[in-house]
């Protein structure tokens, strides 16, 4: 599979499973009938055969950094969330993690709307909120 093929999957496999339930600390044997944001991820990357960590933080460790002004469809973008996850690499720490799928939306599991979701990349990254972008394809 080349980029744009893995690309045009990655965003295909998110919108499909918008509305699935969010479960905090969901496992990955759990998907896809339940996600939290970072086993939303981990399974949407296994569909190009992509293995992600379990944790959004050691997701936001690997990878390629990426200014928020060169984001591509299929980055990862991560941000502070409610309960956030420390390490020296971000000591404000991680604690939500969502996929860019283009037309500066994301989509990702929340558990403030309790499901997967799509919306607008302004409303996600709100400064205070915003750690990395990370690219994995």
């Amino acid at each position: 599979m080349n980029r744009q093929e893995k690309t045009r999957k990655v965003v295909e496999t998110a919108k499909k499973y918008l509305e699935v339930p969010y479960k905090r600390n969901a496992k990955f044997y759990e998907a896809p009938h339940f996600f939290n944001c970072s086993t939303f991820t981990r399974f949407v990357y296994e569909k190009i055969g992509k293995d992600l960590p379990k944790k959004a933080i050691t997701q936001s460790m690997q990878g390629r950094k990426v200014k928020a002004k060169n984001i591509k469809i299929g980055d990862l973008v991560f941000i502070r969330g409610n309960r956030g996850y420390y390490n020296s690499q971000f000591p404000d720490g991680i604690g939500h993690v969502g996929i860019y799928v283009g037309e500066n939306k994301i989509i990702s599991a929340r558990g403030r709307y309790k499901k997967v979701t799509e919306e607008k990349l302004k409303n996600y990254l709100k400064k205070e909120q915003f750690r990395v972008i990370k690219r994995f394809l």
